[in-house]
């Protein structure tokens, strides 16, 4: 018997192998007459299937064997993350995309997002639509590599809310912690390194930020999605790192 894993990775990169293996997995089985492609690729592609255990052939139908189901869920959810970790690259081409190891395994949770830039009629753009959506918060959750331009105006902000928790690198804790004192709803923790990205979460809201490649924090691009599963993804990325740092407030 061939090498599963050999094949599926040969797999992998065609359409047409994964839309046989769907299609069997949506209706139970399937056959050439149900998918728009010539019968010579289906049943070359088929066979392959076949006899790495995946399908089994029933009455000219296919169908998934339990091995197939499974390896199927496993190809489906890489092929969802790839797709999200492209969309994101392609969206910020010249930064480092730096996550916790297991993050990258759940980068279909964040798919659906968009970039606010900074033009040259709006520079501060990303600045300005993140606090426009802070103001109708009521909690917020950050972690905070640099300082914002307009960070100023969102300490001042911070006794509207009910909740506020702010992870900072070691560095930026002592500028602030006399001001964020002052305000008794805000919890302030520390790293003893500085995380690779910022990120934002509300209640409706998730943001992003990321340094460019050859350093330097981008304050021109901001990353946002309000969608359920980005909110989820968001939260566990704060609870990451704030199970790394210390709380100091």
């Amino acid at each position: 018997m061939a090498d599963l894993v050999t094949e599926m990775l040969k797999l992998l990169p065609n359409d047409k192998a994964f839309e046989i293996l769907e299609m069997a997995d949506k209706s139970g089985n399937t056959n050439s007459s149900r998918i728009n492609m010539p019968k010579s690729t289906f049943y070359r592609l088929t066979g392959i299937m076949e006899e790495v255990g995946l399908i089994r052939h029933e009455r000219c139908r296919v169908e998934l064997t339990p091995k197939g189901y499974a390896c199927f869920k496993a190809f489906k959810k890489f092929r969802d993350n790839f797709s999200a970790l492209n969309k994101i690259l392609n969206a910020f081409s010249t930064h480092t995309i730096s996550l916790p190891d297991e993050f990258f395994a759940r980068l279909h949770e964040i798919e659906n997002f968009k970039v606010i830039a900074s033009d040259s009629l709006n520079p501060l753009k990303p600045q300005k639509f993140l606090m426009s959506h802070l103001r109708h918060s009521g909690e917020i959750l950050a972690v905070t590599p640099v300082l914002y331009p307009d960070q100023s105006s969102l300490f001042k902000a911070f006794d509207d809310f009910r909740r506020v928790e702010m992870i900072m690198a070691k560095d930026m804790t002592q500028a602030f912690r006399a001001t964020i004192k002052e305000h008794r709803n805000v919890k302030l923790y520390m790293l003893d390194f500085t995380p690779p990205l910022s990120l934002i979460v509300t209640e409706r809201s998730f943001f992003m930020g990321f340094f460019h490649v050859h350093g330097g924090y981008d304050f021109t691009r901001l990353f946002f999605s309000s969608s359920p599963s980005a909110l989820n993804f968001g939260k566990d990325l704060f609870e990451f790192y704030r199970g790394l740092s210390v709380e100091i407030l």
